[in-house]
């Protein structure tokens, strides 16, 4: 069936693209004419910190010198937990239980900031190497629970050693490493309330 209002319609979703297009470019436009050298301004949305020099020198952005440590820290790590046959998102999975013996996937998820997907096979590995229990929450059918099996609490007294063990290879008082760790939380807290905004 003819439509005689086809060629309309598609003349105004060719307006409606060419609208947009011009939106786009006028913000560059306006963003090319507003920036300086010496500022960042983010074109889109509220503009960001005034900072003095060249703000994409790679020694100072934060996302890189937190990629590279992340990185260097945790080869540490995959050292020291590989003799516990530990991965480290497996290592933070066993310390959230250390810690509280027993608690909901849910609830591990929130304290270690990850989703289902990636918990999930974490969890299913625990628990095949026999370090873990999960089973449905008498209470609440939908909740899965993971409680330590006796091989997980024996491991908790192999790993005492591995803070001491990573302090020592990296070679920084604990004072730094304190500095540091609360530094880090307050970013952490920040881009989870910048992300969420």
């Amino acid at each position: 069936v003819c439509d005689p209002l086809h060629g309309i319609r598609a003349a105004h979703r060719r307006y409606l693209h060419l609208c947009r297009a011009l939106f786009k470019c006028s913000r560059y436009i306006w963003f090319r004419s507003c920036a300086t050298r010496s500022r960042y301004i983010r074109c889109m949305g509220n503009p960001g910190v005034a900072i003095d020099g060249n703000p994409l020198l790679l020694e100072r952005q934060v996302c890189f010198a937190l990629a590279v440590a992340n990185r260097s820290v945790l080869k540490i790590y995959r050292r020291l937990l590989e003799p516990l046959g530990l991965t480290h998102p497996q290592y933070l999975v066993m310390l959230a239980l250390w810690e509280h013996d027993r608690l909901s996937v849910k609830e591990i998820g929130a304290l270690l900031q990850l989703d289902s997907a990636t918990l999930s096979p974490l969890l299913k590995r625990l628990e095949a190497n026999g370090l873990i229990r999960r089973r449905r929450c008498d209470e609440d059918e939908r909740s899965v629970d993971v409680c330590l099996t006796d091989a997980g609490r024996a491991l908790r007294d192999r790993a005492l050693e591995i803070p001491g063990q990573v302090v020592a290879a990296l070679n920084v008082s604990l004072d730094d490493l304190a500095e540091l760790h609360a530094v880090l939380t307050k970013v952490n807290a920040a881009a989870l309330r910048a992300g969420g905004a």
